[in-house]
């Protein structure tokens, strides 16, 4: 019998909130705390069916031109990789895993039990998946949550007798996201051949530098002599690198030599924008706004490719008019830096990744300068171009410079973000 599904009695989850921690007995802490997290269960069940429906109707896409978990994330400041797995868990749920979701709202399970089999459950295995639901849920009651996970990823492995086979879709995958001072953080899913292959060429690159680093040791002048021992190397130098930055190093030496290695390229060179402010010198950063370390900006002046971005004091950019149709490489490092990404509201795409949309069309006489360019995704640049989608210069521009509305096909008006914040509406908008 499990304790979640028989919960001793406590009070209401509202006297719950309320209830006196220091008063109350060790017992009423942890019957509180088991009645908490059943609570918890039910509430990510409620969740999921809720935001699986949403997306059946695609609510966010004909409200504001987002896909459900972009539109998550912007409405409730949530990261973009919570939001993401809200709305994949919650489509597995409704469609596919009735049994799962079931047992979410009875509380046997937690959500990261549904979440886990939700990503199992790829297209090729979602039969067995399926099948093996009530086999799953029955196991989380006697496992804890990585034994569990070990003994359902075996079951699906044993009843798929044929594999993945050659024609199987790819599911390799990776996540961005910077860190305060300049840091780039990578969360990566590798499968099949890409993984045996990436693994292999990590692991040999980063002995090839541990054996660099014991050399090294070697030959300073401590005097140390303890090559057939690599620990005693370690130990006798407390800056020697561990595991995991020899396999960050070896991932870097390995994308340079590979980038020197591409048709055309003469040397491991980094294509680099940089912003710097005239009213100050040392703050240098990256189009989307990450500020970088002195020490990374002397290291990219001895091998990197730099596009300086020039604007006047109030940040405006060279127009052309029509004199040319399309926008220029520095009119779009320019918008990158001014956009600071997707302009459509509550798009987390980064600047790197955005194209120059013509707000009033080139054919319809629309200049090519900076007044009339949004920096937009390749997903939102083609909405904005679908049936029933506008773009418009925002009349309200007392206090904004390059300013755009976007109309959706029901009439909604969308006021367009920069470096991630969208402008609120301050006065009603004449558009007729």
């Amino acid at each position: 019998m499990s304790l979640l599904e028989h919960p001793p009695p406590v009070p209401s989850p509202a006297a719950l909130r309320d209830l006196d921690l220091h008063a109350a007995s060790d017992d009423d802490l942890l019957a509180a705390v088991g009645q908490l997290e059943v609570e918890q269960r039910r509430l990510d069940a409620a969740r999921s069916r809720v935001i699986g429906e949403v997306a059946a109707r695609h609510v966010c896409e004909r409200q504001a031109g987002l896909t459900p978990k972009a539109w998550v994330g912007h409405q409730y400041r949530v990261a973009a990789s919570t939001a993401a797995r809200q709305v994949a868990v919650a489509n597995k749920l409704r469609v596919l895993l009735t049994d799962m979701a079931d047992a979410l709202d009875r509380g046997v399970i937690t959500f990261d039990h549904a979440a886990l089999v939700a990503r199992l459950c790829t297209r090729r295995v979602e039969r067995i998946v399926v099948e093996l639901q009530p086999r799953f849920i029955e196991l989380a009651q006697v496992l804890r949550f990585e034994a569990w996970a070990h003994e359902v990823r075996g079951l699906i492995s044993l009843a798929d007798q044929d594999g993945p086979g050659p024609l199987a879709p790819p599911t390799n995958s990776v996540a961005m996201s910077d860190g305060l001072d300049g840091e780039l953080h990578l969360d990566v899913d590798l499968v099949g051949a890409a993984a045996a292959s990436v693994r292999a060429a990590l692991i040999d690159e980063a002995q090839r530098r541990y054996r660099a680093y014991v050399r090294a040791a070697n030959a300073s002048p401590h005097g140390v002599d303890q090559a057939d021992d690599p620990e005693a190397v370690a130990a006798a130098f407390f800056e020697f690198p561990g595991r995991r930055q020899l396999l960050g190093e070896a991932l870097v030496e390995l994308v340079r030599a590979g980038a020197s290695a591409r048709p055309g390229a003469t040397a491991p060179v980094t294509d680099v924008t940089l912003v710097v402010r005239a009213s100050d010198p040392l703050d240098v950063r990256t189009p989307d706004g990450v500020r970088l370390q002195d020490d990374t900006v002397r290291r990219l002046l001895c091998d990197a490719v730099f596009h300086p971005v020039v604007v006047d004091r109030l940040g405006r950019p060279i127009d052309h008019g029509r004199a040319q149709r399309f926008f220029t490489p520095d009119q779009h490092r320019l918008a990158r830096v001014r956009d600071g990404g997707c302009g459509h509201p509550g798009c987390d795409a980064p600047a790197s990744w955005t194209h120059l949309h013509h707000v009033e069309h080139w054919e319809h006489d629309g200049p090519t300068d900076m007044a009339n360019g949004l920096s937009g995704c390749p997903h939102h640049h083609s909405l904005w171009h679908s049936e029933g989608w506008d773009v418009r210069p925002d009349p309200d521009t007392h206090h904004l410079d390059h300013g755009f509305i976007i109309i959706t096909p029901e009439g909604r008006i969308l006021r367009s973000q920069q470096h991630g914040r969208v402008r609120p509406l301050v006065a009603q908008l004449g558009l007729d």
